[in-house]
Order: structure tokens, then C-alpha cells, then sequence
């Protein structure tokens, strides 16, 4: 409706301006260079429009083939953008069903028509991985690391990389952490990776100093408690097996520390009765039990119930 509207407006314009310069009386007479012509006024004033008509048109003209290639190469960038999109969900939706085959032939088309953006890379180092190729995830993951144009990039290819070698190669893992915190200081994985590899050793006050700087990278107060349960757990079963009566007195200071920082963390409240219970107090242990079974009741509480009631005759 506005497209037909628009069309009669513009030719009620035509016409009057037509009209118009009909109408007009005169003439016009121009001499230039020994040449002299004379001409009605409304036929001059025509052709003057008539000129500036053509000369707009071509104008126009000129600039539709002057931006054509560009527009052509905006529409090929599109429909490459559009297919490899469709490639990448197509990949992504492969791996979620273990389709190892499905994924690797997604991501190739995604890698071809996206080959700027990092998810594709990414996606195909996880499909390695799913392929049980792990030397070919890791030089994609070492390609991506190596990318010093795209920061996103790189911390994506430390993240895989630093996983891949946690368990066969700490060290190596520790290293590849410190270079993703050099290049931003707030990158989760990386600081709780280095916070359990410091569990992994023992090292408790690294793994706390580690678990300060997540929380000062903005980590939510209960993702701080939780991963502060966990190493205080961690530290309580390491000093529970030991055999004096000082490593057991801080088990279970650090049992009740990680109950107290994550009262849903059965681990932690199962270890805290058991301690109390070898300590003597199976009455304070029953009380833990009963309250954590209230919260939450879990199958893992009924092994410490049995510590807790060694003091009653079967």
C-alpha cells in the first residue's frame, strides 16, 4: 500500500512540475562564441530538466556497478557465515550423541566457511578427543594457544591444553595455567586448576592463597564455600590417617570447617561424625548426623551412623 501510494504522489509531481514548465511564457535567448540561439522559455527550462534527470540517472547508475562487488562480497560472506553456522550446531549437536564421524565432517565445513572464528577449531579438538586422538587435539589446542591476534583464542587453547597434561604432566599443567593468568588475572580454570593441583600435593595453604584469588576474581560467595569445603575435606582425610594425636585434632578442626562452609556437602559432614565419633564424642556425632539427615538425607551418612553408635552395645 505505501509502495502504490508512493507511486502516486511521485506522478501528481511529475504532472504539475509538468504543467508548470508547460505554462510558462518567454523565450529564451543565449549567445556564446559568435553563436546566437533562441528558444521558447518552457522548452529550455524542459530540457534542463530533462538533463539533470539523466545526469542523476547516471550518477545511479555508475554508483550500482561501482559498489557491486562489494555487495556481491557482502552476500558470499553471508551465506559462508550461514552455512557455517549450520555446520558448527550441526558438529556441536554430533558430539552431544558420541557421534564422532557425524562431528569431524561438520566441523570441516565449519572450519572452510568459518575459518576466523575460534568455536570451530574448538569443536574439532573435541572431537578428536571423542576419537580417543588425543595427540591431534593437542596440536589443535597448541595452535589455538599460539595465537597472539586473538586472546579468547589462546586462553581456549591453554584451558585444552592444561587439561590434557593435569593428569600426565602437572607441571606442564601448572606452567600453562600461569600463562593464561598472564594474560588475564581473573581466568577461572585456571586459578581453580591451580588450586587443585595444590590439593593434589598436599599443599593446603596454596591451595587456600589460590582459592583467595578466585574469590577476589568475582566468584560467587557460594562457589568460594563449596571449593573451600573441598580442600579443607581433603586436608582433614589426609591428617585422619595419620597417627598422632595433634594431626587427628586438626582433621577435625578442618572436618567442622568444611561442614560449617558447605552444610550440603555430605563428604564433609560424614567425615566431621566420623572424627567426633573416633575422638570420643558420639553423642556431638549422632547430633551431626541427625541434623545433616534433616537437610539432606543421603545413603553415604549411614557408614558414619555405625561410628556414631560404637559406644552402645549392638
Amino acid at each position: 500500500m505505501r509502495k502504490f501510494l508512493l507511486t502516486l504522489f511521485i506522478l501528481a509531481a511529475v504532472s504539475a512540475i509538468a504543467s508548470l514548465v508547460a505554462g510558462l511564457e518567454g523565450r529564451l535567448r543565449v549567445t556564446l562564441m559568435g553563436f546566437d540561439v533562441a528558444t521558447d522559455l518552457s522548452v529550455a527550462v524542459g530540457a534542463m530538466l530533462v538533463a539533470a534527470l539523466g545526469l542523476i540517472l547516471v550518477v545511479l547508475t555508475a554508483q550500482f556497478f561501482l559498489r557491486l562487488p562489494a555487495r556481491l562480497q557482502t552476500r558470499r560472506a553471508m551465506a559462508r557465515q550461514r552455512i557455517g553456522t549450520q555446520a558448527l550446531a550441526e558438529a556441536l549437536m554430533a558430539l552431544a550423541r558420541s557421534d564422532a564421524e557425524g562431528a569431524r565432517a561438520s566441523v570441516y565445513v565449519a572450519r572452510r566457511k568459518l575459518p576466523h572464528e575460534p568455536l570451530p577449531l574448538l569443536v574439532a579438538a573435541q572431537t578428536d578427543l571423542l576419537s580417543g586422538d588425543a595427540p591431534a587435539a593437542e596440536g589443535k589446542y597448541r595452535l589455538m594457544a599460539s595465537d597472539t591476534q586473538n586472546p579468547a583464542l589462546s586462553k581456549l587453547g591453554l584451558e585444552g591444553l592444561f587439561y590434557l597434561a593435569r593428569v600426565q604432566n602437572p607441571s606442564e599443567a601448572e606452567a600453562l595455567a600461569h600463562r593464561a593468568l598472564a594474560q588475564d588475572t581473573k581466568t577461572a580454570w585456571a586459578l581453580e586448576g591451580l588450586m587443585a593441583l595444590a590439593v593434589q600435593y598436599s599443599d593446603w595453604d596454596t591451595a587456600e592463597r589460590w582459592l583467595r584469588h578466585l574469590a577476589r576474581s568475582g566468584a560467587g560467595r557460594k562457589k568460594v564455600n563449596a571449593r573451600r569445603a573441598v580442600i579443607h575435606v581433603a586436608a582433614a582425610q589426609a591428617l585422619a590417617v595419620e597417627d598422632n594425636a595433634e594431626a587427628r585434632r586438626l582433621a577435625l578442626k578442618k572436618a567442622e570447617q568444611a561442614s560449617a562452609a558447605a552444610p550440603d556437602l555430605v563428604p564433609a559432614t560424614a567425615l566431621k561424625a566420623q572424627l567426633q565419633a573416633r575422638e570420643g564424642n558420639h553423642r556431638k556425632a549422632r547430633k551431626t548426623l541427625r541434623d545433616a539427615w534433616v537437610r539432606q538425607p543421603h545413603p553415604h551418612l549411614g557408614e558414619a551412623w555405625l561410628a556414631a553408635h560404637a559406644d552402645q552395645p549392638a
